[in-house]
């Protein structure tokens, strides 16, 4: 230390900075942290200002999705013009995925439910 100001410097985005100052570098990194935080958890809004749910979106074409998890694990995305009918299908979804009932079922190959079937028989017979 030489009059108060330690000898070895720092420069961290072009500013100057001693040992003595690392602290309260870290401190303010960790302020920048939390403030971006805070700018994440804003709802998110479509094009007429209301609020979006959880899953939903609003693309640039104007159209919405609402993106899901299916009971397989599989990420799954349903597509609507208007919000009011993705939400009434997203009410439908849930309740099925609720039930235990496979949305994307109808979309699925004979191949498919047969493998699935045979499965799920080897799973309740042990």
């Amino acid at each position: 230390m030489r009059g108060g100001v330690s000898v070895f410097d720092l420069k961290y985005n072009d500013v100057k900075i001693s040992l003595d100052m690392i602290q309260w570098t870290c401190h303010i990194k960790a302020l920048s942290i939390t403030e971006r935080g805070l700018t994440m958890s804003e709802k998110r809004k479509d094009n007429k200002g209301r609020i979006l749910r959880t899953g939903e979106s609003q693309r640039k074409d104007l159209i919405y999705q609402y993106r899901y998890t299916d009971i397989r694990g599989k990420r799954q995305t349903i597509y609507s013009s208007d919000l009011k009918e993705l939400r009434e299908k997203e009410k439908t979804i849930q309740k099925q995925l609720d039930d235990g009932i496979d949305y994307a079922a109808g979309k699925i190959t004979v191949l498919a439910l047969l493998e699935r079937y045979i499965s799920f028989k080897k799973r309740c017979a042990l």
